[in-house]
């Protein structure tokens, strides 16, 4: 909030959902002293139901979003205006993330984001090289087209993460761009050994929730997303991953396999299981389970024009039999990202 308040432009208003409220936590707002702000308590219905509130409640045309284990950089509130000051640029905005303070031998970065150039995804990626919920923002018509965040994936949910992988996902596949703006940064707290490693579990257990999503619908590059996924527990891999505090996108998989061991296999598909229960539960009404919602029942018509993407690859939830080209397909375009080249275009200076 501090960070926010001294930033070189104040936000027209800030919005804090708080699902374990608390008097510490309503006074540390008083920081923002004239800046329009609201503090508000919801049940623990889950990050991604604390995210549709804070969408709900926004009176703005853009909406930003961050983490409470991060801190906003001072120009990162101006960095998010002047990107979506021109009404053609990009629906949507990730940007930078880098360690909080300076790297102490045992702390870990996470969710790294250091791409020195700015670039605009068009077409569909795997979801995890385009950004993170720490450092977020897009129109807010355009996030409400899409349908929000998954009340089934994320923290406090059955899917426990994920959700902001597969909101940028549903983003692209509704026809929609994102980009990427190296000057937007955010600093995310380090993380020792033992937390960094306790962490692993969740986020394969929530890859593999958002791939079973997909692949309900019949999405052919569900399973070319899971495959590269599972690469990156492979001793040779050259797939980018998160590794230690400074490292880059070209990190491979040789230095975060301590990551992502093996049984990061096993946390996927107990991803994947675990849903396919859950929906069960639900349709059964056995026990309370949100019901299986994700917004693709308002499809817009942009997201069925037969757009480049989908000449190649077939309509949008179209089951094919060629998962091996989607795969190499993907693969190449990870190769991109690793390689600091751009997925689509390059971005208009701004």
């Amino acid at each position: 909030m501090r960070a926010i308040a001294c930033g070189v432009r104040q936000p027209d208003e800030v919005i804090v959902v708080d699902q374990a409220p608390s008097a510490a936590a309503r006074a540390a707002l008083d920081v923002l002293g004239p800046v329009p702000h609201r503090y508000v308590e919801q049940e623990r219905l889950g990050l991604s139901a604390l995210r549709n509130l804070a969408l709900q409640l926004a009176s703005g045309a853009v909406v930003a979003m961050t983490d409470d284990d991060c801190v906003a950089d001072e120009s990162w509130v101006d960095v998010v205006h002047a990107s979506f000051s021109d009404p053609e640029s990009a629906d949507t905005l990730t940007g930078s993330v880098l360690p909080l303070g300076d790297a102490a031998p045992g702390a870990y970065m996470v969710s790294a984001r250091s791409h020195p150039a700015p670039y605009v995804h068009t077409r569909r990626v795997p979801p995890w090289h385009i950004g993170s919920g720490g450092n977020f923002a897009g129109r807010r018509r355009v996030l409400e087209a899409v349908g929000g965040w998954d009340v089934r994936l994320g923290a406090g949910s059955p899917g426990r993460s994920a959700e902001v992988i597969e909101l940028l996902d549903r983003i692209l596949r509704y026809g929609y761009a994102i980009r990427y703006e190296p000057a937007a940064i955010v600093r995310h707290q380090l993380q020792d050994r033992q937390r960094r490693l306790s962490t692993r579990w969740t986020y394969g257990f929530g890859i593999g929730a958002f791939l079973a999503l997909r692949a309900k619908r019949a999405d052919r590059l569900a399973v070319a997303a899971l495959t590269i996924y599972v690469e990156c527990t492979r001793p040779r891999c050259s797939a980018p991953c998160v590794g230690a505090a400074g490292s880059t996108p070209t990190s491979t998989c040789a230095r975060s396999r301590r990551w992502f061991p093996a049984p990061g296999t096993a946390c996927a598909s107990a991803g994947t299981d675990r849903l396919r229960r859950s929906d069960r539960s639900a349709a059964r009404g056995d026990r309370d389970v949100r019901p299986a919602w994700c917004g693709y029942s308002r499809q817009p018509e942009r997201a069925r024009r037969r757009t480049a993407s989908t000449k190649r690859w077939g309509a949008p939830g179209r089951a094919t039999s060629s998962w091996a080209c989607a795969t190499q397909h993907w693969r190449n375009t990870s190769s991109r990202i690793s390689g600091d080249q751009p997925t689509a275009r390059p971005a208009r200076s701004s």
